[in-house]
């Protein structure tokens, strides 16, 4: 794989006109990336890798520097990799964190494989799997190789996606129950309420802080439909003793800007400001007083 050794401007102008002429999917090479001050090699395969390119510090970073600790058993478990984008975010804060990754889209667990092989990444397991409340087979919607809209969930978004692919999902509990958790990412694009379930006996084990997107409804035929599964997580998190804290990021850095301690999800029919508000934090009722003044130290 070449190496291509440009300024950033450069390199990004350089993949849009790629992209523009249809031929970024005919290269593979890499570039380097910056990111919290730490250099990582990036590899550009068949398309894939833009998405992580183009992160940049923001209201998760903000979320791991926090509930980041010193000890080197720490575990982290990603739902929803798809090309590793908060895998960069967790090695360049913590990188003797524990990765455990769980993404469905077999492309997107090839290239991360990739990446954790040619930065040496260490602790680092990804699975290609959908995390839900059983093992089953599932439909997984796309329209994209590495389309961070997919979903197994059809009903979010009726005749939205071009293609599907057939994929496996299991429990968490049932093979990791045994497993230390410290923090949590969930990102699955309105599936949060399976998985949840199916990690509920973990989380009342090991009690980890979970950042989660609740989507607003991409639609009026969706509004009810999404309302309905959102009043059915939150009655979960109830059952696990777990708090809600909405977060507001701000438009122009991403970062957090606000915070409010809710007992609902209320959902909204999407707009462009569902962007900056449909990412929670979930937490412990023991610790909420410790997340709050946390929280408080970053804005």
């Amino acid at each position: 794989m070449v190496k291509v050794n440009l300024t950033t401007n450069l390199i990004l102008l350089f993949l849009k006109i790629l992209k523009k002429l249809r031929l970024i999917d005919k290269f593979n090479f890499y570039v380097k990336k910056y990111h919290n001050g730490k250099s990582y090699a990036l590899p550009i395969d068949s398309g894939l890798g833009l998405s992580s390119y183009i992160i940049k510090e923001d209201w998760l970073d903000q979320l791991i520097f926090l509930f980041k600790t010193s000890e080197i058993d720490n575990s982290f478990v990603d739902v929803g990799v798809n090309t590793g984008q908060t895998l960069l975010r967790l090695k360049s804060v913590n990188k003797d964190f524990e990765y455990l990754g769980f993404e469905p889209n077999s492309s997107c667990v090839h290239y991360v494989k990739k990446l954790v092989k040619m930065n040496n990444f260490t602790n680092c397991t990804v699975f290609c799997t959908a995390l839900s409340n059983k093992v089953d087979i599932l439909s997984l919607g796309k329209s994209t190789i590495s389309d961070q809209s997919a979903s197994v969930v059809s009903e979010l978004r009726p005749n939205y996606f071009s293609e599907s692919d057939d994929i496996l999902s299991f429990d968490y509990d049932s093979f990791f129950r045994d497993k230390k958790i410290d923090l949590v990412k969930i990102d699955v694009e309105g599936a949060e309420l399976e998985v949840i379930s199916g990690m509920k006996y973990s989380i009342m084990d090991w009690k980890p802080i979970i950042i989660c997107e609740v989507l607003d409804a991409y639609s009026l035929d969706a509004l009810n439909f999404t309302q309905v599964r959102a009043n059915k997580l939150c009655e979960l998190l109830e059952e696990l003793d777990y708090k809600i804290i909405h977060l507001e990021t701000n438009k122009v850095n991403d970062l957090i800007v606000r915070f409010t301690k809710v007992d609902e999800f209320i959902i909204n029919l999407w707009s462009n400001n569902s962007y900056y508000l449909n990412d929670y934090i979930f937490c412990p009722s023991e610790c909420i007083d410790l997340v709050v003044s946390k929280l408080n130290f970053v804005l």
